[in-house]
């Protein structure tokens, strides 16, 4: 069972890297390098951080990448998510350096499930983002609103003579 489980993860590995182009396979390298000017590889694995602008940002820069390695997204979505988790799984508790070690089938075949996986994680949270976003401006509305209007009613003359009347 044992040779077939590992036979099966070869060949996984090795049909998701034949189907990236060299240039994503640059793309990966310089990314688990952390060349500037690429999204590093600790910079996709981190959360978006404090609720702002800057976060989005970052948020849409990650996206962006991702989406410029052109990942085979339709075979990646053919496969049972709880098998393509479990990878992922796997790469986000290894660092760059440890990812660097694998042979090149297997770090291409277990760095595109991630990006994968995470790209799907980063649209969900910048959803989450932009709600959050749309909230504040809403409830800071709100409290203008308030301000202005207790102003405006402490500014009226004879105020208590027309509340009496």
């Amino acid at each position: 069972m044992r040779s077939v489980y590992q036979q099966f993860e070869l060949n996984l590995y090795e049909h998701f890297a034949s189907c990236l182009s060299p240039e994503s396979k640059i793309q990966m390298e310089r990314s688990l390098d952390g060349v500037k000017g690429v999204v590093n590889f600790g910079d996709i694995k981190a959360d978006p951080g404090r609720l702002g602008l800057d976060s989005v940002f970052k948020e849409v820069e990650k996206l962006s990448f991702i989406r410029s390695l052109h990942l085979p997204i339709e075979n990646l979505a053919a496969f049972n998510t709880k098998v393509l988790q479990r990878y992922r799984q796997r790469v986000n508790s290894e660092t760059a350096w440890e990812v660097k070690q694998h042979p090149e089938n297997i770090r291409y075949g277990l760095y595109t499930i991630f990006l994968y996986w995470r790209q799907r994680e980063i649209i969900d949270g910048l959803s989450e983002l932009f709600i959050q976003i749309v909230h504040r401006l809403s409830a800071r509305a709100e409290r203008k609103l308030v301000k202005t209007l207790l102003s405006d009613f402490q500014k009226v003359h004879g105020k208590t003579a027309l509340l009496f009347e």
